[in-house]
């Protein structure tokens, strides 16, 4: 999975016992904090596993022929049968697309191959599962993925960064009582939540290339999301 960045950096001050939101901008310049003695770096994550809620594919069809109008005609009637077929499926069809390209031999003659591909979305394994069985003498897969929505990761984001503050707060309390420290500064925060425009690519289950090929068992997928704090203390004898 591809790590998650979203990247806060806090200059605060506070005692070990002082609320986390009570918190005040330290005054020390680059050079005092350099003469800093009893500074500890330390790093906190919490990890969640999350369910994935969305399932997309593309499925295609292909058509040759000397005539580009034939081929186009062929391509067209295939995506025009698929789209009546998916309107009894409990998908949406996000884009539908044609392309087309040329073959010419050393006689000059040219080929024509059109391409005509849908894209599909569910919210479930088994919606998308069973679109794919209805195309499946129709169209061929040419890849399926599965992912998290962004919805559903903003929804966790605040409670994974809440998780590992406190577990920041655990972790430097536990280093001041053992370094027999009266308390602690916070140097800086760098928090990195699962919150990202990078976040995980969608997960690719599979792509089919054959026309006819069994249609593929997607299945619920797991991606593991992760908040971190990179923490710089100073302890306060």
């Amino acid at each position: 999975m591809k790590k998650l960045k979203t990247t806060f950096a806090v200059i605060l001050a506070l005692s070990a016992s002082a609320p986390l939101f009570a918190l005040k901008a330290d005054s020390n310049t680059p050079t005092q904090m350099a003469q800093m003695t009893d500074v500890i770096n330390f790093r906190v994550s919490v990890d969640k596993d999350v369910t994935h809620n969305y399932w997309r594919a593309v499925v295609f069809t292909q058509a040759k022929d000397a005539t580009l109008g034939t081929a186009n005609e062929e391509v067209n009637k295939t995506l025009q049968k698929a789209l009546e077929i998916l309107k009894k499926e409990d998908v949406k069809v996000e884009t539908s697309n044609i392309y087309t390209q040329t073959i010419t031999d050393k006689n000059q003659k040219t080929t024509w191959i059109v391409n005509g591909s849908l894209k599909l979305r569910a919210s479930s394994d088994v919606a998308l599962s069973k679109a794919l069985t209805a195309l499946k003498n129709l169209m061929a897969v040419e890849d399926v993925q599965s992912g998290i929505s962004k919805k559903k990761l903003e929804a966790l984001d605040d409670e994974m960064i809440k998780n590992a503050l406190a577990k920041f707060e655990e972790k430097a309390a536990f280093i001041t009582k053992t370094s027999h420290a009266k308390g602690y500064k916070i140097i800086s925060l760098n928090i990195t939540s699962p919150m990202s425009d990078d976040f995980a690519r969608p997960y690719r289950l599979m792509a089919y290339a054959n026309r006819g090929s069994e249609t593929p068992v997607v299945g619920n997928q797991i991606t593991a999301i992760r908040a971190s704090i990179d923490a710089q203390i100073q302890l306060i004898k």
